[in-house]
């Protein structure tokens, strides 16, 4: 025989109030990830700008380019 389920409980046996708790927690952790890798991506980004300027720099003055 199966068991009986409480009321207001779930297969897992969280409530809803716990269930939703879980999901935000989630959520918040899914959002924090993708600032984060917003973050990473524009930082990548200004690198390659700031690198492609330096060498574009060096070139128009025929010197060596020197990075670093």
């Amino acid at each position: 025989m199966a068991p009986k389920k409480k009321p207001g409980k779930k297969e897992d046996g969280l409530s809803d109030k716990e269930l939703l708790q879980k999901a935000e927690a989630e959520l918040l952790f899914l959002r924090r990830l993708l600032e984060l890798k917003t973050f990473e991506v524009l930082l990548c980004m200004l690198v390659q700008l700031l690198l492609c300027t330096a060498v574009f720099t060096d070139m128009r003055n025929k010197e060596p380019c020197r990075i670093g």
